[in-house]
């Protein structure tokens, strides 16, 4: 099949931004004195937006355990938001090979997208900062009015908007939200390994095909 267009998640497919998250999100417990977590764990934490990242860090006692403190998930998570709006980029970068990719995407002229759960003036930040050198038609994140994903609404607006057919693009994610996004949209789901999550998630939520490295995408387009 020919493909005429590549959808790209952000966080864990083409930048790292896994410290700048870990660093905003412990700060704020810190300041509230609850417990910090490792920047791996925060592996697990994502992926599935703001509100949950912050459920997923606090206390058990006060978050994702079905007894959520509203009013201080609420509090928290206005505190993560606008510290990580001031530090978005402190030590986000490019995976290896992602450069690379990208450069030979832009010479074949080939589309380019990014949805993310991540908000969206964040998101416009980090592509700003990491992804200046490169042209996507669309950078979308969460907004109030859009549903996030796995819902695949996001998927179906931005392609509509380029002129896109979901069925005819890659969809290139790290996580078992992507996969789940892609195959609900009807796009063709590539699971890639240097991300936040293993093989065995990727396969389990609907990766057709998993990405060693970021020029395995290329060979998989064409």
């Amino acid at each position: 099949m020919n493909y005429s267009g590549i959808l790209f998640d952000l966080d864990g497919t083409l930048v790292n931004t896994l410290d700048d998250v870990a660093d905003a999100m412990n700060r704020v417990l810190e300041s509230r004195g609850f417990p910090l977590h490792s920047v791996q764990s925060y592996r697990d934490r994502i992926g599935w937006g703001s509100r949950v990242l912050v459920e997923k860090a606090l206390p058990a006692e006060h978050g994702d355990n079905g007894f959520e403190d509203e009013n201080l998930v609420e509090a928290c998570l206005a505190e993560f938001l606008a510290d990580y709006a001031a530090h978005p980029v402190v030590k986000a970068r490019l995976y290896p090979g992602i450069p690379e990719l990208l450069d030979e995407l832009e010479h074949k002229g080939v589309p380019k997208l990014i949805l993310s759960n991540k908000t969206e003036p964040i998101v416009h930040q980090v592509v700003d900062a990491c992804l200046d050198g490169w042209t996507f038609l669309k950078a979308w994140g969460n907004v109030d009015w859009r549903p996030r994903k796995p819902d695949p609404q996001g998927v179906i607006d931005i392609c509509s908007q380029v002129d896109l057919d979901p069925k005819d693009i890659l969809y290139i994610g790290d996580s078992e939200i992507d996969m789940e996004t892609a195959v609900r949209a009807g796009c063709l789901p590539v699971g890639v390994l240097w991300g936040f999550r293993d093989r065995e998630e990727l396969v389990a939520s609907g990766a057709k095909i998993l990405a060693e490295h970021p020029s395995d995408i290329l060979n998989i387009f064409q």
